[in-house]
């Protein structure tokens, strides 16, 4: 028979004050803790948070072995999400703690397992790709418009230096020089302007990458720029960028989860009142030393009702044919696939606040 030592499983055996009795290599491979953190002998890092598959935080008293402590009672199909350091990323696990007890009915120890479940979010990868398109065609028409303003005087000046050098006497004379010269730098400028729009673009459309130290202020700026024209009719946009430290991610989802923010913030206020109407975006460090990024607006709000639903796939409260309900849904994949939470706090009729919490890259 196979001893606990040769398990897949991690299985951690704690006594009835929680202390640790007995624990297996796949417990501290799985969880990232040594023997020695998992004995308590050594704390393990304050800014690893546990989080429920919708983002929100274990307290220590929710955690499945203290509940099962504190009942008597087995905790089974608890998901858990945990930050691991060594992959980069959160690792969710299916948690069941069965407790023992003596003759006089107290619980003299408690056997918890742990089994690694992210394969099984596979399905929200293949969502983001779905959410990426329809990013893209959100953002079309008012990519179109971007590149549309700045071609229009690229074609404009070059045409105007091109009437002018038609024009023999005009080389002779210092201020026509001048003015097509100008003329060619607009157009230079324009194409600038062109060049900065595709990049962003090719920037969301390309495929997952490495995850490597992203600043996230650029980042934000870039998704700012991606959903202007769409914001200009709504709201005014306003920044508060503090320093933050850089943050492992892959740098188009990264875009991708800003973006949607943006898009959700935006279409949350009617168009035509922009000077009545405000989009914040805001950055800092928070007391756990994770980067926190606000996105904020003064738009519709969403019913208290709603705040637990609005990070499921394929809900949403947009009349029909204005989302497929993805967006925030992939917002939350994103999140936690690098470690972070995501949260809302919203008044109806006030606006909303959604907020990123991630943790900084590791040195």
């Amino acid at each position: 028979m196979p001893s606990i030592a040769d398990l897949q499983v991690g299985v951690v055996i704690s006594g009835p004050a929680g202390e640790l009795r007995h624990s297996n290599q796949a417990a501290s491979d799985l969880l990232a803790l040594s023997e020695s953190e998992l004995r308590g002998e050594v704390l393990a890092d304050p800014a690893r948070t546990v989080v429920h598959e919708d983002g929100s935080e274990f307290s220590v008293e929710t955690q499945p072995v203290a509940v099962a402590l504190a009942t008597g009672r087995p905790v089974h199909n608890i998901v858990m999400g945990i930050y691991h350091p060594a992959r980069r990323q959160r690792v969710w696990l299916l948690v069941n703690v069965d407790p023992a007890l003596d003759e006089s009915g107290a619980v003299s120890q408690v056997i918890a397992t742990y089994s690694d479940i992210s394969d099984r979010r596979g399905f929200e990868a293949r969502m983001a790709l779905a959410d990426r398109l329809t990013a893209m065609g959100t953002l079309a028409a008012g990519i179109a418009h971007e590149i549309n303003n700045p071609l229009a005087y690229i074609m404009a000046s070059l045409a105007y230096a091109d009437d002018e050098l038609a024009d023999a006497a005009a080389l002779s004379n210092p201020s026509r020089l001048a003015e097509i010269r100008h003329a060619i730098l607009e157009a230079r400028d324009g194409a600038d302007r062109v060049r900065n729009i595709v990049a962003e673009m090719r920037t969301l459309a390309r495929g997952d990458g490495p995850r490597k130290p992203v600043n996230v202020a650029r980042v934000l700026e870039s998704a700012a720029r991606a959903i202007a024209s769409e914001l200009r009719t709504r709201a005014k946009l306003t920044k508060q960028l503090q320093e933050v430290p850089l943050v492992d991610a892959d740098e188009a989802r990264l875009a991708q989860l800003f973006i949607n923010l943006l898009l959700n913030a935006a279409e949350a206020i009617p168009e035509g009142h922009p000077s009545q109407h405000e989009v914040g975006l805001s950055t800092y460090v928070n007391s756990a030393g994770s980067v926190v990024v606000d996105v904020r607006d003064t738009g519709a709000g969403i019913p208290p009702a709603l705040h637990q639903r609005i990070f499921d796939p394929f809900f949403t409260n947009k009349p029909v044919g204005k989302g497929m309900g993805l967006g925030l849904a992939i917002c939350h994949h994103i999140v936690s696939d690098l470690g972070g939470t995501i949260a809302v706090e919203s008044v109806p009729d006030k606006g909303s606040i959604f907020r990123v919490t991630l943790p900084p890259a590791q040195a």
